[in-house]
């Protein structure tokens, strides 16, 4: 190294130090980087400061980034399944909550509104039979029996109904053994007295809901959805992805709710 290239390198330094020490700025130290990126020696020698506040702008992979991890969260906490659920079934409803989220809420607030519908008409049938609300378990008259209910919780075997007909072990085989009680028929066979109760505790066991992960996912969409607000507010420009994001933040947001 030639002895200008070592006085211009002592002169940045000397320079160097007292421009950090009274600005922090990202610019500043960026700059200082950009001046001595060919020499380590002076990039270990610089005293950097303590703090240095966060870049203004916003490079295309933090919006990427932050924007994916959030579409990620949002499908898969809201996404409630039917029962069963199969793989194949989990990868079309995902791909169908990516491109029209606005479907899976129109689904869970119809799901919503069956299952009230079902607490009402019990009820009913239990006040019409003379029963208390003590008579039977208590989940029989809770919003989540009615919705485990209509999510296809309730499942009957008709292997029996298939070997009465001399089908099983032949040729004509049914693809599934097993079917779903609809809230129809757990009402029909509430009229006969049969009651199909389950306890929440049970029904807790099998949901696959993690409240911790929930709030976390609550934290991350507010954060998106606050920062896109004051950007807004501040006339910053936001980005299409952005917008698409906070599409899937409102479903999510009611979809938690119902």
């Amino acid at each position: 190294m030639h002895f200008i290239d070592l006085l211009a390198i002592a002169a940045a330094l000397v320079l160097a130090v007292p421009a950090l020490a009274q600005d922090n700025s990202t610019a500043t130290v960026q700059g200082i980087v950009d001046q001595n990126r060919d020499n380590r020696t002076a990039l270990r020698d610089i005293a950097a400061p303590a703090w240095v506040a966060s870049p203004e702008t916003r490079g295309t992979l933090a919006i990427l980034w932050s924007c994916l991890v959030t579409l990620v969260a949002c499908i898969y906490t809201a996404l409630h399944l039917n029962i069963p659920n199969r793989f194949l079934h989990k990868a079309k409803w995902t791909v169908i909550a990516l491109f029209a989220p606005e479907l899976v809420l129109y689904i869970a607030l119809d799901q919503f509104f069956q299952a009230r519908r079902f607490l009402r008409d019990m009820k009913e049938l239990l006040q019409e039979r003379g029963y208390r609300e003590g008579d039977l378990d208590e989940s029989t008259y809770s919003l989540k029996f009615c919705f485990f209910a209509v999510m296809g919780g309730f499942q009957v075997s008709i292997e029996d109904i298939y070997r009465s007909r001399g089908t099983v072990g032949k040729w004509v085989k049914p693809p599934d053994m097993l079917l779903s009680l609809s809230t129809l028929g757990i009402l029909q066979l509430a009229r006969t007295s049969h009651f199909v109760t389950i306890s929440e505790a049970e029904i807790d066991d099998k949901s696959k809901a993690n409240i911790i992960q929930k709030f976390l996912v609550v934290i991350q969409v507010t954060w998106m959805a606050v920062q896109c607000a004051f950007r807004a507010a501040w006339g910053l420009p936001i980005s299409l992805l952005e917008i698409h994001t906070l599409v899937h933040v409102v479903c999510t947001l009611a979809m938690y709710i119902f």
